[in-house]
């Protein structure tokens, strides 16, 4: 089987390096959307150095580069060339996995420098099986029954929560969470000593002993930001203290 895999694979590789040929299949075959944004005539194959050899992909597996229209930027057609029996079901992992490798060699390698805008990647699936493809295309769908969610998260933007941002009545709530951002919101948004009162109000509201793990990392991490003054460490100490329970 590897050695007829091999050589369907020798043969779209071969096809698919004559400019005629890879021109002729993407202009036949990509979204016209597409085709809008690039100038296909200066189609170049890129290297495999931009995907993980490590995973199980087929030497006929193929990456263009393409000029945009009307600017110096490229983008990418990641062709992937299939010649098992039967379809794979985690094909769309396996394509989204190329794709960051794509970018992460654009970002670190490529483009260090001035890494955006990203490059768009393209990919197609050229499938060649015994049967017809029956498995999902999309990657959302592997997630089962939590594909709507699923898709809301990959597509949404990220959840940001900017320590910076929150104000003194949001992190004086006894919640032990606000612990740790109390301690980590910087000087310039919150000032040490009204950082250690707010710190002091949480010890007593969350009834914490001086004898709790976490009491011990936040006093660690906030005396490793102060000078080496034994004045300003002992003021905020003292601060610090007066939120411990009498016992």
């Amino acid at each position: 089987m590897k050695g007829i895999r091999s050589k369907h694979d020798a043969f779209f590789k071969a096809m698919m390096k004559d400019p005629q040929v890879s021109q002729d299949f993407f202009k036949t075959r990509l979204p016209q959307e597409i085709q809008n944004l690039v100038d296909l005539s200066t189609l170049r194959i890129e290297p495999a150095s931009y995907i993980d050899k490590k995973l199980n992909h087929s030497e006929s597996d193929m990456l263009f580069s393409v000029k945009r229209n009307h600017s110096d930027e490229n983008a990418f057609l990641f062709l992937l060339c299939e010649h098992q029996s039967c379809s794979d079901q985690l094909m769309p992992f396996r394509l989204l996995y190329y794709m960051m490798q794509i970018l992460r060699h654009h970002v670190t390698i490529a483009h260090k420098e001035k890494p955006l805008p990203l490059p768009l990647v393209y990919p197609m699936v050229v499938y060649n099986g015994d049967t017809a493809w029956s498995h999902e295309r999309c990657f959302s769908k592997l997630f089962g029954t939590l594909s709507p969610l699923a898709e809301k998260i990959f597509i949404d933007p990220f959840p940001l929560r900017d320590v910076g941002s929150l104000n003194e009545e949001n992190l004086s709530k006894a919640y032990l969470s606000n612990l740790m951002l109390i301690s980590l919101k910087r000087a310039k948004h919150l000032e040490l000593s009204k950082k250690c009162r707010l710190l002091q109000g949480l010890f007593l509201n969350c009834k914490i002993g001086p004898d709790s793990d976490m009491v011990y990392s936040v006093i660690e991490y906030i005396l490793a930001n102060v000078n080496s003054n034994e004045e300003e460490v002992d003021r905020l100490w003292g601060i610090l203290k007066e939120g411990f329970l009498p016992e």
